[in-house]
């Protein structure tokens, strides 16, 4: 069995620093995810963007985008991911964004977990327009209805 993250997460080192675009709750959660993951033993992947990614680090990454980008490039770029390479039928996804998660399990009927970090669906409600609203609430439904 493995889980698989998606989201967007930061790898610091002494080296590096802190990529101000993935600061925030969710990547210090999957990080501690991972550790505690590879603690147990347990095998892990992850599918978005890893900043400081290092190939030495032990977990299978399959790199979204390389560029930052905004959320609609994002979710086009996972829901291509997801026809381009298909996840393995024993892999439980976990999301930490329904709409993540919206983008696998649209065409795939994988085990999943959606983490609701914060306040996405408030953010998306006072910043995006009508349209916007209404595919991520679409989106965000049936995430968490599959899940």
């Amino acid at each position: 069995m493995r889980i698989i993250h998606i989201g967007t997460i930061a790898i610091e080192s002494k080296e590096t620093k802190r990529e101000l675009k993935s600061i925030g709750g969710i990547s210090g959660y999957i990080l501690e995810l991972i550790r505690y993951s590879q603690e147990k033993n347990i095998d892990i992947g992850f599918i978005g963007k890893i900043y400081n990614y290092q190939k030495s680090t032990v977990i299978e990454y399959i790199e979204v985008q390389q560029e930052v980008t905004g959320t609609i490039s994002f979710l086009f770029n996972l829901f291509m991911k997801s026809i381009i390479k298909p996840i393995p039928k024993d892999a439980i996804i976990h999301a930490h964004r329904p709409d993540h998660l919206a983008a696998f399990v649209l065409l795939n009927n994988r085990p999943s977990v959606v983490s609701l970090h914060g306040q996405q669906a408030h953010t998306v409600n006072i910043r995006k327009g009508k349209l916007i609203r209404s595919i991520y609430h679409f989106m965000e439904r049936y995430a968490i209805k599959k899940a």
